[in-house]
């Protein structure tokens, strides 16, 4: 085999070898449960912010830690759905810090034989900029009975 027909070959090993996998949907990869209650209503702070804990998994490791939600969205419907439109979060844990933008979404009004609940499904996109890349969804029930309102999700 001459050496002009063994560069296509020892291209492939080379870029075998070189390339990283497939992306993961973050790097590190982080999965959980949320579970946050609002602790600044939009009306004092201007965007409703939640805190709480974070229990999952990151980099493949299980932790646990706070998380913070701050999403920015109009009034909450008493049917249908309103976007979320922009937002951050961000997850302490003793592994480190991650964060970033929550860059859509929507809140979906939930309803029982035609009436509404007070209850809405959550789902949102962020965007990781800090601690890592990619992006995760967080996908959840706020239970706006409650006082404070509480939203009990999962991130993925």
């Amino acid at each position: 085999m001459t050496v002009a027909r063994r560069w296509p070959l020892a291209l492939l090993v080379t870029l075998l070898l070189v390339t990283p996998p497939m992306a993961l949907a973050t790097s590190p990869p982080i999965t959980g449960q949320a579970i946050v209650a609002v602790i600044c209503p939009a009306a004092t702070c201007g965007v409703t912010i939640f805190g709480g804990s974070f229990l999952g998994t990151i980099n493949g490791q299980s932790t646990a830690g706070s998380f913070g939600f701050s999403p920015v969205y109009g009034s909450l419907p008493v049917s249908g759905s309103t976007a979320i439109t922009q937002g951050g979060w961000v997850i302490y844990v003793p592994q480190g810090v991650y964060g970033g933008l929550v860059t859509s979404g929507t809140i979906t009004a939930n309803t029982f034989r035609g009436k509404p609940t007070n209850t809405y499904t959550v789902s949102a996109s962020l965007s990781e900029t800090y601690g890592g890349t990619g992006t995760l969804t967080l996908t959840g029930v706020l239970n706006n009975i409650t006082v404070p309102a509480t939203l009990v999700g999962s991130i993925h």
